[in-house]
């Protein structure tokens, strides 16, 4: 190889690093650190860590591991305790069996490692954040309401900029019968965590 094609690369790859920096400098990623969370609307890449159950995901997020609760919606209850996996009930059996639904379809779309988009809406009272999730730009909260695996969270789904879509899509899958919509007595999350 000649000493002007090594020049000629070299300065290439000189000119790129120049490039990426000032682009980099002058219109910086929005960042947890830098943004209001009400601020942010671009989606912001994170990797999965881990599920925890069908509505909230541990993520890596700036270097840093976050809990993330999937914006508007509430998936049916896993059993956290060998109390709460022994209630035999038709309504705690029910809820188990669709919150373990939920938790492993959520883990089969999102595995550990994966790359997804995430657009922070706020942060509760657990600090978790509370964000739109994005796989291949496909809402993963209108996946799962479509599937029957989560219902639209009365209390929180209008900070979500798919609000409408998601009544949308929880009305379709109510008509089709779709995951928990098959059954009688299930009891949303929400009234099953107080009264359980």
């Amino acid at each position: 190889m000649s000493i002007d094609i090594i020049l000629m690369k070299l300065s290439k790859l000189l000119l790129s690093i120049l490039l990426t920096t000032i682009v980099s400098i002058s219109f910086p990623l929005p960042t947890i650190a830098n943004t209001k969370q009400s601020e942010v609307t671009l989606p912001i890449p994170v990797t999965v860590y881990k599920t925890l159950d069908g509505d909230t995901i541990r993520v890596i997020i700036a270097g840093e591991k976050k809990y993330l609760r999937l914006c508007g919606i509430d998936a049916p209850e896993v059993a956290k305790t060998v109390k709460q996996a022994t209630l035999i009930n038709p309504i705690s059996i029910l809820q188990y069996r669709y919150g373990n639904e939920a938790k492993f379809y959520l883990e089969s779309i999102l595995p550990v490692g994966k790359v997804i988009d995430i657009k922070i809406k706020s942060t509760d009272k657990y600090g978790r954040l509370i964000a739109e999730v994005y796989d291949t730009n496909k809402s993963v909260q209108e996946d799962l309401i479509i599937r029957g695996l989560a219902q639209v969270y009365p209390t929180y789904y209008k900070q979500c900029s798919n609000s409408i879509r998601l009544l949308e899509l929880q009305e379709q899958a109510k008509l089709n019968k779709e995951g928990i919509w098959k059954e009688q007595e299930f009891l949303a999350p929400w009234l099953f965590r107080k009264q359980y």
